[in-house]
């Protein structure tokens, strides 16, 4: 599993071969690669843990700075959260939503990216959706937030008239709004809002799937060994 892959065939295991090696150099963000992987199993992670069904994933939501006081921000510039994740529960007709936050490395979190965060929260989800409905008028790349804003729909959080490319035509919907709740996927230190590797691993290695199962093994050794921790020379280059 832990070999160079470069006479790997194409397949996860090469990709995860290959993720696993370069996570351990300098620049490498292995969080913006693996994402996807993480996509995959996260809404049954999640239910697993908060008992919630129905969960759809929006990958990088913006969070206008403006909303964020400390920041002092007037323009319709955002940060980004990994997911937004929205799930119904039944007999809660408001759901529960979160904000999502992967690290695939411990060293990567930092104070300020949890400031804004929390704060994110504190300013609860329809405050959210409200100024990305606002960075989607005013921003350059109104295609792609009208793409944006119609997944936002699907998830009954905005509303809009005639067509669905227009992002003049959208509004806030009127409806009652699920509470939002900030959780950190990473290797280690597991807390209340956080859920580790190796309890990510355990969930998705039931599921019965090769790609679970391939994907758990890769997972825990991401949990038990940090980046760079690993002699170079171990690498096989069979």
């Amino acid at each position: 599993m832990l070999g160079d892959s470069k006479n790997s065939e194409i397949s996860l295991e090469g990709v995860l071969c290959l993720l696993d090696r370069w996570r351990h150099l300098p620049d490498y963000q292995l969080e913006r690669r693996a994402d996807i992987l993480f996509a995959l199993f996260l809404p049954r992670v999640l239910e697993k843990r908060f008992g919630v069904s129905n969960l759809r994933l929006i990958p990088e939501f913006p969070i206008k700075k403006s909303l964020l006081p400390y920041r002092g921000d007037t323009t319709a510039q955002s940060i980004k959260v990994d997911f937004l994740a929205v799930a119904k529960r039944e007999g809660e007709p408001a759901g529960r939503a979160f904000l999502i936050e992967l690290k695939t490395d411990m060293a990567s979190r930092n104070e300020e990216q949890a400031r804004d965060l929390c704060q994110a929260v504190e300013v609860g989800l329809k405050s959210l959706v409200c100024g990305t409905v606002k960075i989607a008028r005013a921003t350059k790349q109104k295609k792609k937030y009208a793409h944006l804003l119609y997944f936002l729909s699907e998830l009954g959080l905005v509303e809009y008239q005639d067509t669905p490319s227009d992002v003049k035509g959208y509004k806030v919907a009127d409806r009652t709004w699920p509470c939002l709740e900030l959780v950190y996927v990473q290797p280690k230190c597991p807390k209340v809002a956080t859920i580790d590797f190796n309890q990510f691993a355990a969930t998705i290695e039931k599921d019965g799937s090769d790609i679970g199962r391939t994907f758990a093994g890769y997972l825990r050794e991401w949990a038990a060994r940090d980046a760079g921790d690993r002699d170079p020379k171990k690498w096989s280059s069979a």
